[in-house]
């Protein structure tokens, strides 16, 4: 079935707002199960915060080398990168054996998740124009705070009843 131009831009928009819900699912999930992380490796305060912050220490260095290689490179095969990256690295840190492999493949999420927005937006903004740029992009975005209250609220009850990694 080929969608007429018109719908095809939709569905497109549908697609990398699920993709952003999971995207910021998944950022927000370890915040949910910090006291379960916290007691099960022996975690203070500081570590937690640590581990928290890698996340976006990462994100915020790469996402603006993500926006250049989008602006040269293939957009598409950017976010199937990120995609990849981010959902391997998110699986993995449910394996770990301690503190120090959490870190590292928390932060290799975050790498992961700084390609998917800047190609995403690029590709939203050639399908949508003048007329409905603006409501993409603000539908778009709401797909931030859905992931964020989604995730936080499912991962807290499904960590008391299986533990972190459940």
């Amino acid at each position: 079935m080929i969608l007429k131009p018109s719908r095809y831009k939709w569905t497109v928009l549908v697609l990398f707002w699920l993709v952003y819900f999971m995207n910021q699912a998944d950022r927000q999930v370890l915040f949910s199960v910090f006291p379960l992380i916290q007691k099960e490796f022996g975690l203070s305060d500081a570590h937690l915060g640590l581990l928290g912050s890698s996340f976006f220490w990462v994100y915020a260095i790469l996402v603006p080398i993500a926006g250049s290689l989008g602006d040269r490179l293939s957009r598409k095969n950017i976010i199937v990168f990120a995609l990849l990256v981010w959902s391997a690295a998110t699986l993995t840190s449910g394996m770990v054996p301690g503190f120090a492999l959490l870190l590292v493949f928390r932060a290799l999420t975050g790498a992961g998740e700084a390609f998917y927005y800047p190609s995403a937006n690029s590709i939203i903004s050639d399908y949508h124009g003048q007329s409905t740029r603006a409501l993409a992009m603000g539908i778009h975005q709401t797909s931030v705070y859905f992931g964020i209250v989604c995730s936080g609220t499912l991962a807290g009850y499904l960590g008391q009843l299986y533990g972190w990694r459940g």
